[in-house]
């Protein structure tokens, strides 16, 4: 009974002093707290154990005992990969683990859990830094052993990311799944990876150290127009031994002639060891002050990321500055496994999945509408050509529009129609044209081209698509939407130098492509909101943009909130010239059919046409004729939002002037929009006129928790 006695005592003693070290405890003990784990004790239960509610004299505590007829192949090493599982559910050292043989390694536990908490204190001054932590877990090793842990959970926690695709954390009163990675329902489609992190970005004006340089500057009130090109450094932390982990390499461009907003493009490349060569494609506004960018695709291991970077400057000093930039991303991969493939010609594949076939689903809001859904009917798109270009000479196809005469022609910006062919051969066929811009955004040697491009089809079989593309010119270009077949696509396209012949070369453009084409609602519960936004609202679309509803019964459903449709009719006056005009060029190389003639716009968009219209929005960004053989404008928007519905949410678009432009991404309640946008020239005045555009767009918000 002394035994006994000291047992509870020490149990007693533990739960009220946090400073004590965890400590097995012998399993007739939690017998006699839980009495005996009897079902009138019983919290809950899971796949793999129940928890049970323990009696002391100074309160209650939560025990989990595991299901033995469940645990006949559990061993050592795989308890303890339950208990790192464990570890990022904890909430305090009132959860105790214990099991009957006292084998777990819990200190391990709990210096993990002290580094995670002195991580996030409230004095950034107090945040270890990255080698202190080493040290200590090094010595942790040292002095404890080291627990042999799947590699692939390890991956998943390096800076934050966080599989919400696996269950390693998600059945929380059950074995871990890391124990049966093979049992494991999810397919690497329906895996999402969220992205946290905090760092700080590096705007140098002038002085020997600049980081951006002008392009363009017209001397417009409210310096409209202005365009600068920028490779901007982004810090881990504020600390003087901060580290370079990233840079935002792209241009920015005064977009506003009433107030002080951006229109910026940047390609974040990391340079950090756990994403090195990987990117996200963003495109955003800000001020001086603040602002948003939409992440609108990726590279590497964020190919298909959605989400949103946040930007606050934190330091000033005149010709320099610093923003926290807060990114919040979302990323899935686009290949599913198993599946049934059908060829299609052209290189058309029919993916048929059912792992994923509630994903992104607007025709699963009614059970009548028939079970496949965009992901089940996606379209993987796999195809080889080849793009040649010539920079001089009398077949060129590209001109520059900005020299701003920097070292390692940091700055230089051209515009480009280059013909993408079918084969090398001689009976080689024009099949695409890859128009747009492409600006040297990178200040080393050798360093990297961003480049925008609108793959135009020529072809019969997609003719008149297209699809957007944004990379390195020299290395992968993130597919970012597009238009006609190619309406809600994401991918990457990969490129490769195979011939040279100063002053011309030919790349291979290696497309893969997934198509998810929205298929209609028979019949929906919506509920109409004000201003064209409809709320698809069927529990049958519960597992909309989920990775976690397929594996997780704890995670909760969907609701059908998570899936908005926006469907809205505006007007968009263009004035060219005179005395209200709300466009203004940048450049002009003089050039035949005005090629590479570029803008800068502001139009406003009006929710009529008669005389008691209201302005909504404005169209933001750049148009640049991009076509050397018709009248082909390339064109950037932010639409952003300025009544009082959705004010300070935006839509970022990208297409010809003249026809259909695709949406990539938004921000506000148009976070991971995707859709099109369909213009029509309705007025013409020559120096004015009025387009209406038909805005279709399909927002699905993530699950709640996603995105903290």
């Amino acid at each position: 009974m002394d035994h006994e006695a000291s047992a509870r005592n020490l149990l007693e003693h533990i739960l009220l002093d946090e400073s004590e070290d965890p400590t097995s405890f012998p399993i007739w003990l939690l017998e006699s707290i839980t009495d005996n784990f009897s079902n009138d004790h019983k919290i809950g239960s899971g796949g793999f154990a129940d928890v049970y509610k323990g009696l002391l004299k100074n309160g209650i505590v939560a025990v989990k005992k595991l299901k033995l007829s469940e645990m006949v192949d559990v061993h050592e090493t795989k308890f303890i990969q339950e208990v790192n599982s464990l570890m990022k559910v904890l909430e305090s050292w009132s959860n105790r683990f214990k099991t009957s043989d006292g084998g777990t390694w819990l200190e391990h536990v709990r210096v993990c859990a002290e580094i995670g908490l002195d991580c996030v204190d409230s004095d950034p001054a107090k945040r270890p830094m990255t080698r202190h932590i080493i040290e200590r877990l090094a010595e942790l090793e040292r002095t404890c052993g080291f627990i042999e842990i799947d590699h692939s959970v390890a991956q998943l926690l390096k800076d934050k990311s966080i599989k919400e695709g696996s269950n390693s954390s998600s059945n929380i009163s059950g074995l871990s799944m890391d124990c049966y990675p093979q049992s494991r329902p999810v397919t690497q489609q329906s895996e999402g990876t969220v992205f946290n992190r905090k760092l700080y970005m590096h705007q140098i004006f002038d002085g020997p150290d600049y980081n951006h340089v002008n392009i363009a500057n017209l001397g417009q009130p409210q310096m409209f127009g202005c365009t600068n090109v920028h490779d901007y450094p982004i810090y881990d932390s504020l600390h003087p031994n901060a580290k370079i982990v990233a840079r935002a390499q792209g241009l920015h461009t005064e977009t506003c002639l009433d107030y002080d907003n951006w229109f910026h493009w940047s390609r974040l490349v990391f340079c950090d060891e756990s994403f090195e060569g990987s990117s996200f494609i963003a495109i955003g506004d800000q001020n001086k002050i603040t602002g948003e960018w939409a992440i609108v695709g990726g590279t590497g291991v964020f190919a298909f990321a959605k989400g949103t970077i946040t930007i606050c400057r934190v330091q000033d000093s005149g010709s320099s500055n610093i923003k926290e930039i807060c990114i919040r991303a979302l990323g899935f991969t686009g290949q599913a496994t198993p599946i049934e493939i059908k060829s299609f010609k052209d290189n058309m594949i029919n993916v048929d999945s059912k792992a994923t076939s509630n994903a992104c689903s607007p025709s699963m809001a009614s059970p009548k509408s028939g079970p496949l859904t965009p992901q089940s009917q996606a379209t993987e798109y796999i195809r080889t050509w080849y793009m040649h270009q010539i920079i001089t000479g009398p077949d060129y196809n590209q001109v520059p529009i900005a020299n701003p005469e920097k070292p390692e022609m940091f700055g230089y910006t051209n515009v480009h129609d280059y013909p993408i062919y079918d084969s090398l051969g001689p009976g080689k066929k024009i099949v695409a044209r890859a128009q747009g811009l492409h600006s040297k955004t990178s200040m080393n040697n050798g360093g990297s081209w961003l480049h925008w491009s609108k793959v135009v089809f020529d072809y019969e079989r997609f003719q008149g698509s297209s699809f957007n593309a944004i990379g390195n010119q020299e290395g992968e270009w993130a597919i970012v939407g597009g238009t006609g077949e190619f309406a809600f696509v994401q991918g990457t396209v990969t490129t490769h130098r195979v011939r040279e012949s100063w002053p011309s070369n030919i790349k291979e453009i290696r497309i893969h492509a997934f198509c998810y084409p929205p298929t209609t609602p028979v019949e929906t519960n919506n509920k109409t909101f004000e201003d064209g936004m409809t709320i698809i609202g069927s529990n049958a679309i519960s597992n909309v943009s989920s990775p976690m509803a397929n594996t997780n019964p704890q995670s909760a459903p969907v609701t059908a909130q998570s899936l908005r449709k926006y469907n809205r009719i505006l007007y968009m006056h263009q004035i060219i010239s005179g005395p209200d005009y709300n466009q203004v060029n940048i450049a002009n190389p003089g050039q035949p059919e005005a090629f590479a003639y570029t803008n800068v716009h502001d139009y406003p968009l009006y929710d009529s046409l008669g005389p008691g219209k209201k302005l909504v929005a404005h169209a933001q960004g750049l148009h640049t004729k991009t076509s050397m053989s018709y009248d082909g404008w390339f064109h950037w928007s932010s639409i952003v939002f300025t009544d009082e519905r959705f004010q300070g949410s935006s839509l970022k678009t990208i297409g010809n002037q003249e026809g259909d432009w695709a949406i990539m991404g938004g921000t506000g309640v148009f976070t991971f929009a995707q859709g099109t946008v369909t213009t029509c020239r309705i007025q013409d005045t020559g120096f004015s006129n009025i387009k209406e555009i038909r805005i279709d767009a399909l927002c699905c918000t993530p699950v709640n928790g996603v995105l903290p």
